[in-house]
């Protein structure tokens, strides 16, 4: 995230009363799409019957304008879940988000995952091709990136690692850009996942045997 300070004369003619009005209007409009979106995402019915219904989360979400981007797993909790319900996570943000299940510790190499609850280190092979984008953390180098484990439809697993890889579209130049993955809810439990990019974004997901 990089920006541009601009510095002017102290006698430059600043913002009129009507920039800063309709800056206000343009705020309040963004704010009530914004609070329209999330509620509509977080409401989301399924599809289909018990054992055969299709649950969808966004991850993330952009207003129509792109000034508003909502970080978050929307909804962040799927209490009735069954054993042969689907998750389908779709993608709508202007910014790259991914769904991974699994504890930091087993995310595969060579990344290091930014916001991760622990540093990972490179591979042994390197950190291979320069990377998108790089940042510190605790001095260390991390890289945001992640090519993810499953493809779609992949089943659930508490003793490893799901991960969507990244989902970007269009926005980022990538064709085909990936904006919908998914998960089959076989055994009953309760999955946690995150965005490894953004750690703060959470959800679970809890399976009943019926």
């Amino acid at each position: 995230m990089q920006g541009v300070l601009h510095v002017v004369p102290s006698d430059a003619q600043s913002d009129s009363g009507n920039q800063i009005t309709a800056t206000q209007a343009q705020f309040l409009q963004d704010q009530s799409e914004a609070t329209s979106l999330i509620a509509s995402d977080n409401n989301a019915a399924p599809s289909g019957a018990p054992g055969s219904r299709t649950w969808s989360v966004h991850v993330g979400d952009t207003t129509s304008t792109l000034h508003a981007a909502i970080l978050g797993m929307m909804p962040r909790s799927l209490p009735n879940v069954v054993s042969g319900d689907s998750v389908k996570f779709l993608w709508g943000a202007f910014e790259p988000h991914t769904v991974g299940f699994g504890p930091d510790a087993n995310l595969p190499g060579p990344f290091g995952w930014d916001c991760g609850k622990a540093y990972v280190a490179f591979g042994p092979s390197g950190p291979g091709a320069p990377p998108p984008c790089t940042e510190f953390e605790n001095g260390n180098p991390e890289i945001i990136g992640d090519p993810g484990t499953r493809g779609p439809g992949q089943g659930l697993n508490r003793n490893g690692v799901t991960d969507s890889g990244i989902l970007v579209g269009s926005a980022y130049g990538v064709n085909p850009g990936t904006e919908r993955w998914s998960v089959a809810a076989a055994q009953p439990g309760s999955y946690e996942y995150h965005c490894t990019v953004h750690d703060f974004m959470i959800g679970t997901i809890s399976v009943t045997g019926t």
